[in-house]
Parts: C-alpha cells; structure tokens; sequence
C-alpha cells in the first residue's frame, strides 16, 4: 500500500534493485482469523489481509496453530506454498523473486 511504498523511498537511489514483500493470502491456519483477533478488529470485510508470520505454515507445507487437530492444507494453500519457495529460492539464488511464466509484478 501507501505507506509501504514511502518506507521504501529511500531506497530508490540504490544501484540494486529493492523488493517489498506484502503477503495478503488469507488461508485457513492464520493465527489472527483463528483466534477471533480479526474479528475484534473490524478486519473481517478484508479478505485481501494476512497477519504477521501468516505465511510461515503456507510457505513450509505443515500447518501449525493452537487448535487440534492440524488442518490438512488445500489445494490452493498448497498451490501457494509451492509458488513461495520457488519465489524465496530464485531470490536467493538470482537477487530476483520473479519466475518465469508467473506474476512478475514485484
């Protein structure tokens, strides 16, 4: 959003190349939709909202929360969790999150 892009502004005048990471994927296991977190603060028309960390049991394929049983992910949340670690590893190996044949709109 707004606030993120003028954080951001300073870096402009770097020679490398300066990537924002803004994960906005609800999924079934993000703590503050499971604990009513959400709720409370009004988010609940939002679906284009994550919350801190959300993306750690997408990103690794093994959800964890504070209800039992663990969910089994979906299809999507899996889906998700596979474009992720191909985003994370092409940015460690080529300083780039795009893939080809992907949205490249970072």
């Amino acid at each position: 959003g707004a606030a993120a892009t003028e954080t951001m502004k300073p870096t402009q005048s770097t020679k490398n190349d300066v990537y924002l990471y803004n994960y906005a994927y609800t999924s079934q296991v993000d703590f503050a939709w499971d604990t009513g977190l959400m709720e409370a603060a009004n988010l609940t028309d939002d679906p284009g909202y994550a919350s801190h960390g959300a993306e750690v049991g997408v990103l690794w394929g093994n959800f964890f929360d504070l209800s039992l049983p663990f969910p089994t992910p979906t299809e999507e949340e899996q889906q998700m969790g596979l474009e992720l670690r191909a985003r994370w590893a092409n940015f460690v190996k080529h300083g780039t999150p795009n893939v080809a044949g992907q949205y490249e709109g970072w």
